[in-house]
């Protein structure tokens, strides 16, 4: 019978587990699914929320809800399904209202209606029924309900449900609808759930997974659950009946196996029967988890060679492995052992030592092996050792505050229970790479300790340690001494006091007296919290029988020679003290030759040194021929000024110009367009007389503001430091700029003397830096004998035409003898003394220079010639331009100009500079690779005006160029003249050209007619209607011949005529134009014609010039200028 039913349902196109089932009590945030809101006309209206704001819920706690007044009167709830299986529809849903406030009433209709066709006709359930209600009244939940007979609702058709509600009058309330349920029978097995999680095909899924589903449909009343490690299997699980929920979990006492694959299915079942044809997914669990080991501990030391390692057990874990390598995850020891299951194994074969090993424990079941277990390492114990030694710990990898460590068969020590710690860093070393770090945290008791390896021979009473050590602030201290048992730190005994350490690296030297211990120890010092105490470069030697000397220091350096002293040994050397030094960083070897060697006392000067060098320096004790001790560290110094340092902030800021102008003295005249730190100007000098002062003008880049510095060494002592060598030091404001004038002191010999530059854009700085957001900039001051022929003054340049100008100067205070000399170049290089004047012997104070090239920019200075042997220096420097020269034609193709600006002689003249100037063209190019910009916007106009052309009012000239559109497509240029050159208002249009597009390269050309005589410029206006930018190239100016001009393409134009026209223009090829726009001399659209024939009637125009735009079919533009009689 049930077959027979199924075949009945599937012959009328009824989906398996199809019916309309609802059950809503709108207990979400939103609507659920298959649900609409709208107003009474169908339109989307969002509902009000969901809650109680209508009166208290019919189902549950929330009621879906709308505020309906005269403002929204109408509110519908629609429910949507195509679920129908043709038989009869039980239907019941609550209605409730309430007023808006305490004042609002409630007037209005309920109602509710169905569609089959998906809203296109309705059937009425409920007739407009009114409710009302005074102020404070709720209307509470009343239930509508009733049934629409079998067969109504056809199978799959587009069913509706529509709840109505409306206000009317002054009716103000929400209006809520609740418990909505709708029922047909049940016909048919429900369709197959899908199982949710875990997904399928996951990986590492627990052995303990809860299983989920979403909520069957269909009338869905229960599951079964499949379980198998087969597709399809049920080996595990075989249809177990997990209830009506959509979930079910593992229980540990039932786990699944690790690293294996599952396949589960979930079979819906209702009333009529159970789902058919499911699919599964299938998972596969994780691996077994690692174990966690206990021993050896992560970076233990000291281990023993034969070690036993331990960790617990893991839940269904049949055994265990261990991998041991000497090197990170490696296996060359053991790989993989299998260990069996048990929990502690101990090594039977010894490992080396003083070794590192790094090992992983790792569980197995009969189907998985744990994977990613943490690797540890451990270092197995040290043998015995004997002096001498040294460790500078730079081959041990780095640790931190978190990984305390030290080289191997060193250890760190420490009281149980300390906050400090030890550690190898890689901060400041004494020597690159290395050094160690001892910090005691919140320590002020008990021992934080670096201790060395078991030495044998360390208290024999002939060794000693030597080492560097600093402290990271002013005050510390530390303890060198012995333990007799490293794992037991109170077994430290000091040898002699505290250590007191400076901030900087030095050497240090304890002898070890006889005893018992086997352990060195560095021991912090402690005293406060928060200490550092950093040491490098240890040796444990034997007491050497000449002892070395210490504490090299640098005194006083010269060009030539550098000043050394140190401090004798305990016992002083019979023969001495050896120095060699070096320009190479390369320690001396015992035999290596002294540089000085038997010096006596404890300081030597060492001669004979290149200037502006670096050289380092070594000492060392020598007691006789034969026995000397081992050379000192190296110090340095420098054979000059100190190198400053500068922009390790920024490179924004640096000096980029540097100038002095002392009448009579040669002066500077330094620039830069970079940035450099230091820039050794040295061999550039300038010169000023004892008793006099030096005029000075300076500024940095970057157009921000700065502190200006100037020193001078005036005793050459190599540093600026000296009382009176800062010169400047504007330091209470910043400024842009700096100018002034400083003293050279009387009596001050002659000579040479080194000066430096110096500017900060943020902070103060000082001569050697350094500068982090500043540079600086050295140069010579040459001290020389009061000028005996002083140079003019107030260089002008008047009269400057095409090829000459006329250049006056303020005559000398010493008037010369042999008149003066002029140079002018059109480089910016100032001449020096030895430079070849231009002309010489002016007599007067002016000279016109002639043959000069037009528009090309000059420099000219101008000296005394008091003798034959005395000439002054140069005169500051003055410059002009030459004016452009008028043309008689001109090509341009502005690809030599540079871009943002012009061409010579080319100006812009409109109110914004930047609207007219070269660009660099992109897209389809004119002829590459620049070209003229144009453009106008509400912010300014773009004008540009041409260089001057000869005969330009004799109207027998034309111009032409090519063009397109910049951005977008009609951008306008007018081609005129001004009647008022100082006045852009003055402008007279001669000729329009439009642009047709970005692609497209137009070709125009104009007759230069009507212009008035005396004007010389042509000029190109941009309109800004629209505002599009134009781009336009190889412009031409040449003679032409009198006729119309206009805009061609690369394609069979079309030809308007007659040309000029009185009453009727034709066009030759209507067929290919659209439509046809007429725009006049102002670049207005004045006629629009779009049913078009062979001949355009335009008496009606104005007689005057015009352009005619044709939009061709093909959507291209076609501009033809004419000329109506």
């Amino acid at each position: 019978m049930k077959k027979l039913l199924l075949s009945c349902m599937m012959s009328l196109g009824i989906g398996a587990s199809a019916q309309i089932l609802v059950n809503e009590g709108f207990e979400g945030s939103s609507l659920p699914s298959g649900w609409t809101s709208t107003n009474g006309a169908g339109t989307t209206l969002a509902a009000g929320g969901y809650g109680s704001s209508a009166g208290t819920a019919c189902q549950g706690t929330k009621a879906v809800y709308k505020n309906i007044y005269d403002g929204v009167p109408s509110w519908n709830m629609v429910y949507t399904s195509t679920a129908s299986n043709a038989t009869a529809l039980n239907y019941s849903f609550k209605y409730l209202a309430k007023g808006y406030n305490s004042t609002a009433i409630i007037d209005g209709t309920v109602a509710a209606d169905y569609s089959v066709d998906n809203g296109a006709t309705w059937v009425t359930i409920l007739s407009p029924l009114a409710i009302s209600g005074s102020a404070n009244t709720i209307i509470p939940c009343t239930t509508v309900s009733g049934s629409i007979p079998a067969g109504t609702i056809p199978a799959g058709a587009g069913f509706k449900l529509r709840l109505k509600s409306t206000a009317v009058g002054t009716g103000d309330f929400y209006m809520g609808f609740d418990d909505v349920q709708l029922t047909q029978d049940i016909i048919s097995p429900p369709a197959c759930n899908t199982i949710s999680t875990p997904a399928n095909a996951a990986t590492g899924v627990s052995v303990t997974p809860t299983i989920t589903w979403a909520a069957g449909t269909g009338g869905t009343n229960g599951y079964n659950l499949y379980l198998g490690t087969t597709p399809g299997g049920n080996n595990i699980i075989n249809g177990l009946d997990v209830g009506n929920v959509t979930s079910y979990s593992i229980t540990a006492a039932n786990a699944l196996s690790y690293s294996t694959q599952y396949y589960a299915t979930i079979v819906p079942r209702n009333v009529i029967g159970s789902a058919t044809g499911c699919n599964g997914s299938s998972f596969t669990t994780t691996t077994v988890p690692c174990p966690a080991v206990s021993a050896p501990a992560a970076s233990a030391v000291n281990v023993s060679v034969n070690p036993t390692f331990t960790w617990s057990a893991v839940s269904a874990a049949t055994g265990y492995k261990l991998r041991i390598g000497t090197t990170a995850g490696g296996s060359d020891v053991l790989n993989d052992f299998d260990m069996g299951n048990v929990t502690s194994y101990t090594l039977p074969t010894s490992l080396n030592n003083a070794t590192t090993y790094y090992y992983t424990v790792k569980s197995y079941t009969a189907t998985s092996l744990s994977a990613s277990c943490t690797e540890k390492i451990f270092t197995t114990v040290c043998l015995p050792t004997s002096a001498p030694y040294s460790q500078n710990f730079d081959t041990t990898p780095t640790g931190s505050s978190s990984n305390v460590n030290a080289p191997t068969c060193w250890s760190y020590v420490e009281t149980s229970g300390s906050a400090g710690y030890g550690y190898v860093s890689s901060t400041s070393p004494s020597s690159t790479p290395n050094c160690y770090i001892l910090f005691n945290s919140t320590d002020t008791t008990g021992n934080v300790m670096l201790v060395s390896p078991q030495t044998t021979n360390l208290t024999n009473g002939t060794k000693r340690v030597k080492f560097m050590a600093k402290g990271g602030s002013t005050g510390y201290t530390m303890f060198v001494g012995t333990l007799s048992d490293p794992s037991n730190p109170a077994s430290f005994a000091a040898v002699g006091n505290s250590i007191a350490i400076t901030t900087s690296w030095a050497s240090y030297v304890v002898n070890i007296p006889a005893g018992s211990n086997q352990y060195l120890a560095f021991k912090h010092g402690l005293g406060g919290t928060s200490r550092s105490v950093y040491i490098d470069d240890v040796v444990v030697e034997d007491i050497p029988s000449c002892l070395e000397t210490t504490g090299v220091t640098v005194g006083a350096v010269t060009l030539n020679s550098v000043d050394i002293s140190w401090t004798a040994p305990s016992t002083p050397p019979a023969n001495g003290y050896d120095i060699y030094y070096s320009t190479t960083n390369v320690a001396p070897l015992p035999a290596t030759a002294p540089s000085i060697t038997a010096v006596a006392g404890t300081s030597a000067t060492i001669p004979g040194l290149l200037p502006y060098t670096t050289y380092y320096i070594w000492v060392r004790s020598r007691c006789s021929g034969s026995d000397q001790s081992v050379w000192t560290s190296a110090v340095s110094a420098y054979t000059g000024h100190c190198i400053p340092t500068g922009g390790s902030s920024n490179t924004l800021y640096y000096y980029n110009n540097i100038t002095t102008n002392t009448l009579g003295y040669n002066n500077l005249a330094y620039t830069a367009a970079s940035y450099s730190a230091y820039v050794n100007n040295s061999s550039t000098s300038f010169s000023g007389t004892a008793g006099g002062n030096i005029d000075y003008s300076l500024k940095a880049s970057g157009g921000g503001t700065y502190y200006y510095y100037i020193w001078v060494d005036w005793n050459n002592d190599l540093d600026f430091n000296d009382a009176g060598e800062t010169m400047l030091a504007a330091t209470t404001a910043y400024a842009a700029t700096a100018s002034g004038s400083f003293a050279i002191p009387a009596g001050q010999p002659m000579g040479d003397y080194r000066v430096r530059f110096g500017q900060s854009y943020s902070g103060t700085i000082t001569s050697c830096g350094p500068a982090p957001s500043g540079n600086y900039v050295d140069f010579t001051l040459s001290v020389v004998a009061p000028a005996t022929c002083i140079p003019p003054t107030g260089v002008a340049v008047s009269n400057i035409a095409a090829d000459s100008a006329a250049v006056s100067w303020t005559a000398s205070t010493t008037p010369p003898a042999a008149g003066y000399d002029m140079y002018y170049s059109t480089s910016n290089t100032a001449p020096t003394a030895s430079t070849v004047p231009v002309i010489s012997g002016v007599t007067g104070t002016s000279q016109v220079l002639t043959t000069l090239t037009p528009a090309t920019t000059y420099y000219v200075w101008v000296r005394s010639h008091c003798s034959a042997n005395d000439t002054s220096a140069w005169s500051v420097s003055a410059n002009f331009k030459t004016a452009c020269a008028a043309v008689s034609s001109l090509n341009e193709n502005f690809d030599s100009s540079v871009v943002g600006a012009l061409p010579s002689c080319w100006l812009s003249i409109g109110s914004m500079a930047s609207y007219a100037k070269v660009y660099a063209l992109s897209g389809t190019m004119i002829s590459a690779p620049y070209a003229l910009y144009l453009y106008t916007d509400n912010s300014g106009t773009g004008m540009v005006s041409t260089p001057e052309l000869l005969n330009l009012d004799s109207n027998n000239y034309m111009i032409s160029f090519k063009g397109r559109a910049n951005l977008t497509a009609g951008g306008v240029v007018q081609i005129g003249y001004l009647t008022d050159p100082a006045n852009t208002g003055s402008f007279v249009v001669l000729g329009t050209y439009t642009t047709t597009g970005t692609t497209v390269i137009d070709n125009y050309s104009l007759n230069i007619t009507g212009v008035p005589a005396g004007v010389n410029k042509l000029v190109l206006k941009h309109t800004g209607s629209p505002a599009n930018s134009v781009l336009i190239d190889d412009f031409n100016f040449q003679l032409g011949n009198l006729s119309t001009s206009e805009v061609t393409r690369d394609k069979n134009e079309i030809r308007l005529y007659p040309n000029p026209f009185s009453e009727i223009v034709n066009i030759s090829d209507v067929s290919k134009v659209k439509s046809v726009q007429i725009v006049d001399a102002a670049g207005r659209v004045v006629k629009t014609i779009e049913n078009l024939s062979l001949s355009l009637h335009v008496g009606d125009l104005k007689q005057g010039m015009y352009l005619v735009v044709l939009n061709m079919k093909d959507g291209t533009k076609q501009t033809i200028k004419t000329i109506k009689k």
